[in-house]
């Protein structure tokens, strides 16, 4: 029994060394500084866009999709809700910034099926215009600073692009806090880029 104990105690402080040594890097809407100086972001200003609640299919994000890890366990990405809700405050950032009236859908679990765009409940529709452009983003793969994921524009219920995406960002990991920090935003503004700035899907926009 004595034996059981003292090897509880030993793995108890173990684990909490390796919390201690770990550094995380805290996801918050605010703290994202969208980059939008190249000017072909000037196609959305006045525009109306709906963002979809994103969707996780990384089964390695962890517990309720709220965190993930870096190119090992001793860097943590958390989020304050989720990691999805994070990166769509990203994008709505970013338009906002840019000029475009922004509708969003906050979070996944309220889904409820049916042709995409999502169908809600009828007490969690949102009142949009028809014509409102509607942007989904589905996270298939992401760790570290890289990210496989899904985009889908639809326009009145159909879809007018959709393309795979993949996104790294280059450099090795440090274990200094301001540059993580430094390099998540980027890494974040990147994501955003890779779809708001590709040409096919800025085509299929302005339809």
């Amino acid at each position: 029994m004595k034996k059981s104990y003292f090897l509880l105690l030993i793995l108890a402080l173990f684990l909490s060394s390796c919390a201690a040594l770990r550094t995380t890097i805290t996801l918050k809407p605010e703290k994202f500084i969208p980059s939008t100086s190249d000017s072909r972001y000037l196609i959305f200003k006045g525009q109306q866009v709906f963002l979809s609640p994103i969707i996780n299919k990384d089964a390695d994000i962890g517990e309720g999709g709220w965190f993930y890890y870096g190119s090992s366990s001793s860097i943590m990405y958390a989020a304050e809700n989720s990691i999805e809700e994070y990166l769509q405050s990203c994008f709505e950032k970013t338009l906002k910034q840019v000029g475009a009236l922004v509708y969003s859908a906050r979070s996944t679990r309220i889904m409820t099926g049916g042709f995409f765009p999502r169908e809600y409940t009828q007490s969690e529709k949102r009142t949009i215009p028809t014509e409102v452009k509607d942007i989904q983003i589905v996270i298939n793969n992401l760790k570290d600073c890289t990210i496989v994921f899904t985009v889908t524009l639809f326009t009145k219920n159909a879809i007018a692009f959709q393309k795979d995406i993949t996104e790294t960002l280059k450099g090795a990991e440090q274990s200094n806090r301001e540059y993580l920090e430094k390099r998540t935003n980027e890494f974040y503004n990147k994501i955003v880029s890779s779809v708001l700035l590709d040409s096919a899907f800025q085509t299929a926009f302005m339809k």
